[in-house]
C-alpha cells in the first residue's frame, strides 16, 4: 500500500486532498457502523470475517491519514508512534481472521484468495510500527498463517519485514517504539522479488548515522 502522503501533490493541495479523503472515510465509517448495528447477530461467519477485514482497513486508513495530515510534506517516521494502539488493534483483528478463516485451519496451513485482505496491512504495520511487541505480532501472523492474497504473499512479506526489523534494531535494546531513533528508521522500502531464484532485492532509504542530514538509498539481497 502506498503511503497516502504521496498522493495528491504537495503543499496545500495535498492537505485539501487528504482532508477530503478523511471526510469521505468518516462518512463511510458512520454508514458502516450503522449497518453493523442494524445487523447485529444476523451476520454469517463469512460475513463477520468480511466485516473484520473492513474494520481493519478502516483503522489503518484513519491512522495513515492522521499521520499524513500532521506533516504532509515531511517523511517523519517518528509520527507513526502515535498509532501504536491502532496498530495493535489491527493485528488482533488480523489474528482473529486468520485463525477463524477455516474451521480446520491450523498454523502454517496455506490459503489463497484473490481478495485484498490482511497481508498488506500487516506488512505496513511491521514496517511502520516500531513497538517491538506489536510489529513482531504482525510478522508472526504473516508467517504462522501463510496467505496469498492476489499479488501479496504473506510468507515473503514476513521475511522482508523480519529484515527491516533487524536493520532498525541492530545493536540496540528495543523495549518500546521510543527506543528506535529517527536516523535508524528506514523508509521508501521497495522489495523486488525473484521467485525462481528464491531471493529478494530490498531497496530502501536510511540515514547512515545520527549526524547525517539526508537519507541515502541502499540495496541488499535477501535469500531464502
Amino acid at each position: 500500500m502506498e503511503e497516502i502522503s504521496q498522493l495528491g501533490g504537495g503543499g496545500g493541495h495535498s492537505i485539501v486532498f487528504m482532508q477530503r479523503y478523511m471526510d469521505i472515510l468518516q462518512e463511510w465509517a458512520t454508514a458502516f457502523d450503522a449497518f453493523l448495528s442494524s445487523h447485529q447477530g444476523s451476520l454469517s461467519e463469512a460475513e463477520r470475517r468480511a466485516a473484520q477485514v473492513l474494520q481493519l482497513h478502516r483503522l489503518l486508513n484513519f491512522a495513515s491519514l492522521r499521520t499524513s495530515l500532521r506533516r504532509p510534506d515531511v517523511d517523519d517516521q517518528l509520527s507513526w508512534d502515535d498509532s501504536t494502539e491502532a496498530f495493535d488493534e489491527i493485528v488482533t483483528l488480523a489474528e482473529s481472521i486468520s485463525s477463524c478463516g477455516n474451521s480446520n485451519a491450523t498454523p502454517r496451513t496455506p490459503s489463497f484468495t484473490l481478495d485484498v485482505g490482511i497481508v498488506g496491512p500487516l506488512y505496513e504495520i511491521s514496517r511502520k510500527c516500531r513497538d517491538p511487541v506489536v510489529r513482531r505480532k504482525a510478522i508472526a501472523v504473516l508467517c504462522d498463517f501463510p496467505r496469498r492474497e492476489g499479488l501479496w504473499d504473506g510468507m515473503l512479506a514476513g521475511k522482508v519485514a523480519e529484515r527491516i526489523v533487524a536493520i532498525e534494531e541492530e545493536g540496540i535494546d528495543v523495549r518500546s517504539c521510543h527506543d528506535v531513533p529517527d536516523w535508524r528508521r528506514i523508509s521508501n522500502v521497495t522489495p523486488i522479488f525473484d521467485i525462481e531464484g528464491k531471493k529478494c532485492f530490498l531497496c530502501y532509504e536510511r540515514k547512515e548515522s545520527i549526524s547525517s542530514i539526508s537519507p541515502v538509498k541502499m540495496q541488499e539481497t535477501l535469500v531464502w
